[in-house]
């Protein structure tokens, strides 16, 4: 020992008792005389007189003694005067001394000039306290601060894994920490502030005189040397407890704290004051459970919507039974509102009327709450909000009042002007997530799988009190189950019949839509029916009409493939969305004979209702392929772009719509040309970003355009014009390579798709293993305008409208003006094909087939007469002259 006096003083969890543990070892080993004694628990009289014999001991003893005293007792200045002389005695006589004391007890040490005093400092495990070095987990010096009682808690815990919530051990060596640093032996004035930094976690020292009154410097100083538990900084201006640094550290502060915030009441209402003021709710609300805060929960009741955001309905409704409500108060509003949070169902809440609420934000929960029973908000959405909740709440509002009048578009909008929130969990954050999910999904941009942010909110509205506003996970279930085209039949009944008698009629009504659905596709006309019957019903009673005019078309659609007849369906002047969708269903439904309902379908997209028609365009036999065939090409563009496969069931091949025509058999490789650019391997798609790489997309559709072979200068023309030959024989070198690999990455590394022969120069693709959209599409324009056979003609090029996914991909890089050609030349034959069709479909008595496909050839070409005439003569055959007229006029107004 390089000193004979040594005094650790340090506060309590240092491991002062190991460190004396391994001096007397050391010493024992090497041949000293070793003694211990330890005071803990001994008063400062006792200590004194022990103290005193244990010198006399060794002052008549020849030999050197190693001496080691533990926990002296804090002590006044006579106990000190005498604890002071013996251990001079004992120095005196050659012994070498190790003691500990308390920080409080420090006067010994200053009465002992020979004496080396080791501070808290100095004890902190040294690579956790510099934080640097190879091996240094910053998370546990983050938890810990190097203070050796809370690192020994992770000792369990594998050096390999990552530090995410700390070991239960932690929190009990952190609970026993806080309680011993709130030790009766410290000042009052020194218990009352560090009791007021344990219940705050963090802030200014500015903070601590608001809760406190004055704080002495010195105090704050000798803390900051001492207890490194509490985080002060240098310059004593903030600081940061360690029961603020983790989720559960608080919840151990109050179990071991609770007698010393009893013995200062006025600390704990002062500190949850300032948490609510400075919008720390979630601690405020643990806070807000010691006995000492119940004078205190007033201000729980003011700030209720908060709290309820971060789901603490339970407090605010133990505040509330605390509180004397007059009978025409807004806070009688309230209670009814607390209690419907927590109900599952219709629970009677109390009108507004004038009862004056204690916040914005609280009218807007009311409005939450009555949304899932099918309300629109009561709170004006133009009004400016105050603060962010009000501003979250008011855009869930929105969200629902715009998803109950099947706006989707612009609830998409509306959630943009929001930004995602990774920061504590809250109510109104997790409504938003949900209502994201909700909304993707409507607008077909919803990626596959529920996203974490989705899961994190769904986790927080289930695990809280919240039980009344669980119909926003189940809205969201039901929503997933129906819009999910890989969601068999009978999981979706599953999902509807589990949520059709939910209390919350808005899920009920959305579960009997899907109910309906699913018995579509097993063919339950009448059980479709019914339950379509039921949600008309449910749905009548709502503010907006939107879901009951689903529910009135689902009726319509289950009572025709039940074999009802249709009723008359009138349509009124102002058609949005979901009217453009139900003509199509209703045009769909009708029998050739029976007469036109409507004017003709709109060329722009019904955006806001393809929810609605990708629904009806899966698994619905038949009324599902006459969807696909009679909806405009622009419909068609707009419902691919929505995610997943369109159609929604697989897309017939031409040899289909013959069934004495021999099907080809199915070739490994399909390309997509019509409406974009597609490559699929065995009928496993490959990603975009790969065929983007080295022109791919490029020379693949020039050389399958071409018949399959091509010479490499004019691969090298077509695609790389700037380069000279030796260059792009290099290139295209590299790009059939990269197919290559693209084709063995699919999964099937026997396919040898490019022939390149370097003595003919030729490149080519083998044809015999490649399906093309464009090839297919040919032959059944090319029969449609051929065959002299009117069902045949009208067959082809109901063929070739399905086929004609849009025009013809173009590249960028089209040097020959090849690509270009070539789309012109397929716009011109599907016009063809369709005047054809449409002709056909006249002679055989199909009207309506005609206006169509004559539609599809003048939507292609509006300058081309033959396509303007057959239009005209299909529109005769319906009994729409006025319509006719009108088409001959603009088309004479065009050509002048």
């Amino acid at each position: 020992m390089g000193f004979r006096m040594v005094a650790i003083c340090s506060e309590p969890g240092m491991d002062e008792r190991v460190i004396v543990t391994d001096v007397l070892s050391h010493a024992a080993r090497l041949g000293s005389r070793v003694t211990r004694r330890d005071f803990s628990g001994c008063t400062p009289e006792t200590a004194s007189r022990s103290l005193a014999r244990l010198a006399r001991k060794l002052a008549s003893s020849e030999e050197l003694y190693v001496v080691a005293i533990e926990q002296i007792p804090p002590s006044d200045e006579v106990f000190v005067a005498k604890q002071a002389r013996a251990l001079k005695r004992m120095w005196d006589s050659g012994a070498s001394i190790l003691f500990t004391l308390l920080p409080e007890a420090g006067q010994l040490v200053e009465a002992l000039p020979e004496c080396v005093r080791v501070g808290a400092s100095s004890l902190l495990l040294r690579c956790l306290r510099e934080g640097q070095g190879e091996g240094v987990d910053h998370g546990m010096l983050r938890l810990t601060r190097g203070i050796p009682s809370l690192v020994r808690a992770f000792d369990d815990v594998p050096a390999s894994s990552t530090l995410g919530t700390p070991p239960e051990a932690y929190y009990d060596s952190l609970g026993d920490l806080l309680e011993q640093s709130l030790r009766p032996t410290l000042s009052d004035e020194e218990r009352r502030t560090r009791l007021c930094m344990l219940l705050l976690g963090h802030g200014r020292i500015d903070e601590l005189r608001e809760v406190l009154g004055q704080v002495h410097t010195d105090l704050l100083e000798f803390i900051r040397e001492n207890a490194p538990l509490f985080g002060l900084s240098t310059d004593l201006s903030v600081f940061s407890c360690l029961s603020s640094v983790a989720p559960g550290a608080l919840a151990a502060c109050l179990r071991h704290v609770t007698s010393a915030s009893a013995l200062f009441p006025e600390v704990a209402i002062a500190c949850l004051t300032l948490l609510i003021a400075r919008g720390e709710l979630t601690r405020a609300s643990a806070l807000a459970s010691l006995p000492e805060c119940e004078d205190a929960l007033s201000e729980i009741v003011s700030h209720a919507a908060e709290f309820i955001d971060v789901g603490e309905v339970g407090l605010v409704r133990h505040a509330l039974e605390r509180e004397d409500v007059p009978a025409d108060s807004g806070l009688r509003v309230l209670r009814s509102l607390v209690g419907a949070l927590d109900t599952r169902g219709v629970r009677g809440l109390l009108a507004r009327g004038k009862a004056e609420l204690p916040s914005g934000s609280t009218s807007l929960l009311v409005d939450v709450r009555q949304a899932l029973w099918g309300r629109l908000p009561g709170t004006r959405m133009d009004a400016t909000p105050e603060g962010e909740l009000e501003r979250r709440l008011m855009t869930h509002a929105g969200f629902c009042a715009l998803l109950m009048r099947g706006a989707f578009s612009a609830s998409m909008s509306l959630l943009a002007g929001i930004p995602s929130e990774n920061h504590e969990p809250c109510l109104s954050n997790a409504l938003l997530a949900i209502d994201r999910e909700v909304t993707r999904h409507f607008v077909g941009c919803a990626p596959s799988g529920r996203g974490d942010e989705a899961q994190r909110a769904v986790e927080f509205l289930t695990h809280r009190p919240l039980r009344g506003l669980s119909g926003y996970v189940h809205l969201l279930e039901i929503v997933e189950a129906l819009l999910d085209d890989r969601v068999e039949p009978s999981e979706l009944e599953a999902a509807a019949s589990r949520l059709e008698r939910s209390g919350d009629a808005l899920v009920q009504v959305l579960a009997l839509i899907a109910g309906a659905i699913a018995d579509l596709r097993r063919g339950a006309s009448a059980r479709a029916l019914v339950r379509a019957t039921l949600a008309v019903t449910a749905s009548e009673r709502f503010d907006a009409d939107y879901l009951c005019r689903v529910s009135h078309l689902l009726v319509d659609v289950s009572g025709s493939l039940a074999g009802n007849r249709l009723p008359p369906r009138v349509l009124g002047a102002e058609r949005d969305d979901l009217s453009e969708v139900s003509a199509l269903v209703w045009e769909t439904l009708l029998s050739e004979d029976d007469p036109m309902l409507a004017s003709p379908l709109r060329e722009e997209a019904p955006r806001d209702a393809l929810w609605l028609l990708r629904v009806l365009c899966t698994g619905l036999g038949d009324l599902s392929s006459g969807l696909v065939e009679r909806m405009p090409q622009s419909w068609r563009k707009a419902a691919s772009a929505t995610g997943g496969s369109w159609p929604p069931q697989a897309r017939p091949h031409a040899a289909r719509v013959r069934s004495s025509s021999p099907r080809r058999s199915r070739k490994p490789v399909k390309i997509t040309l019509l409406g974009g650019f597609s490559l699929s391997v065995r009928g496993q798609d490959v990603p975009e970003w790969k065929l983007e790489r080295r022109s791919v997309k490029p020379m693949l559709e020039y050389l399958v355009l071409r018949g399959g072979g091509v010479k490499r200068f004019q691969v090298v023309e077509q695609i790389w014009p700037d380069c000279d030959y030796v260059q792009g024989f290099n290139r295209a070198y590299q790009t059939t390579s990269a197919l290559r690999s693209l084709i063995g990455d699919a999964g099937d590394d026997r396919l040898n798709l490019i022939v390149a022969n370097r003595m003919s120069g030729e490149i080519a693709v083998d044809m015999s293993i490649v399906d093309c959209d464009v090839t297919e599409f040919r032959e059944m324009a090319r029969e449609a305008v051929d065959s002299e056979d009117a069902v045949r003609s009208l067959e082809c090029a109901r063929a070739a409208e399905r086929l004609y996914g849009g025009d013809l991909y173009v590249p960028p890089s089209d040097a020959t003006g090849f690509i270009e050609a070539t789309r012109m030349e397929l716009r011109g034959l599907y016009a063809d094909a369709m005047v054809e069709g449409s002709a056909a479909a006249l002679a055989l008595g199909h009207d309506r087939t005609a206006v169509r496909l004559a539609e599809n050839a003048v939507t292609m070409d509006n300058m081309r007469k033959d396509a303007v005439t057959a239009l005209v003569r299909a529109l005769k055959a319906c009994g729409r002259d006025a319509e006719a007229s009108r088409q001959r006029r603009a088309f004479d107004d065009r050509t002048v």
